[in-house]
């Protein structure tokens, strides 16, 4: 079957699937000797969060990628239970990253996917692809993501892509055409 005739959903990674700034704010802290809260990510720019430049934030976060800490990364509440039941109804899950494609960072990924039982519901991981792209590419039907400008990616990209957010600090102002989410389980309830 052809990439394009199948119906998928495609997942963002990072405080989509995963938690993952609430493990990555420690590490980010003790790094950089800033003392930044969940509640205090008013943006999702790490640059202007901490201060600090882009190739900076980009050191971190491979540091962070290496570490205990982002071993300790658990699924977003109910996206497991989501993963299980949108697999069920649609032929393909995809995770669409803006994670840079290095091998240990990818390897980090599967690691976690795996530990937490959710990889067996993946066919494919797009890393540092524009996510409109990617949902244009493999005819989703719906998107799941937590950053605003990925979600605008998608709306120009693929249009008839249903765009879903998960609820964030960081976009508390975003009111576009968007179904916004608290957790998995509301996915239950969409799809």
């Amino acid at each position: 079957m052809n990439a394009c005739s199948m119906t998928s959903i495609v997942f963002d990674f990072d405080d989509t699937l995963f938690e993952m700034v609430p493990n990555m704010l420690p590490f980010a802290n003790k790094m950089f000797q800033t003392g930044i809260r969940y509640e205090d990510c008013y943006t999702f720019n790490l640059s202007l969060l901490f201060g600090r430049t882009d190739d900076e934030i980009d050191h971190m976060f491979h540091q962070f990628c290496m570490s205990d800490d982002h071993k300790k990364m658990v699924p977003t509440p109910g996206m497991h239970k989501a993963l299980q039941y949108v697999s069920s109804k649609y032929n393909a899950v995809h995770i669409a990253t803006a994670r840079k494609s290095k091998a240990e960072i990818a390897r980090s990924m599967h690691n976690a996917l795996v530990q937490h039982d959710m990889m067996k519901y993946m066919q494919r991981v797009f890393m540092g692809s524009s996510k409109g792209a990617v949902c244009k590419r493999v005819g989703a039907v719906a998107f799941v993501d937590d950053a605003p400008h990925n979600i605008e990616d998608v709306a120009t990209d693929s249009p008839k892509t249903t765009r879903i957010l998960v609820d964030r600090p960081w976009n508390q102002d975003y009111k576009e055409d968007v179904i916004r989410i608290t957790s998995g389980y509301d996915i239950l309830n969409i799809l």
